[in-house]
């Protein structure tokens, strides 16, 4: 499979960009949900699941560069950057949401002893905003690495149109926006 500009171009304004926004928004639910002290029942949960699901495929995104695909049709950092651009891996990300670290035992996979092997269940739930700034931060220096500036437009148009979604959400809610 070719990919092409078009694919690019299409990826940066509807994958990335609804990425970025949902986890961005998920992020403000859940820090409504915790200054509320949890007053709307599910509102916590779903926002952090929000954000460690489109964490996850950010993440792999970002930093999944020498792998072999595991379907042609899978985005990459990479296809965007020459020469490939190489994000450090977070202590965030190395301590809580590579392979067989917390979010992975607990969230993408049903494994035995969860506790045993990831630590209690309210440390994940506290890096939902950590997460989410990581992952904001590692955005705007993806963006700054694309090499095509028309497509480098695209990218700062889908973060800042994400990041204003995110500021959306927290007027909803009546809280300060803790992205910004």
């Amino acid at each position: 499979m070719v990919i092409t500009d078009d694919d690019r171009k299409r990826f940066l304004t509807e994958d990335f960009y609804n990425s970025l926004r949902y986890m961005f928004e998920g992020a403000i639910a859940w820090e409504a949900w915790k200054l509320s002290k949890g007053s709307a029942r599910h509102q916590g949960v779903l926002g952090m699941y929000t954000v460690f699901m489109e964490a996850r495929a950010l993440y792999e995104f970002i930093h999944s560069h020498k792998l072999p695909l595991r379907f042609p049709d899978e985005a990459r950092a990479d296809d965007f950057a020459s020469p490939p651009w190489q994000a450090k891996k977070s202590a965030v990300y190395s301590h809580y949401m590579d392979n067989k670290k917390p979010a992975n035992k607990r969230m993408f996979h049903l494994v035995y002893r969860r506790s045993k092997t990831t630590g209690p269940a309210g440390e994940l739930n506290e890096q939902v905003l950590n997460v989410t700034k990581d992952l904001l931060y590692l955005s705007q220096e993806f963006v700054t690495n694309i090499n095509d500036d028309d497509l480098r437009a695209l990218g700062e148009k889908a973060l800042q149109d994400a990041t204003n979604e995110a500021q959306k959400a927290a007027d909803h809610y009546g809280i300060t926006n803790p992205l910004v």
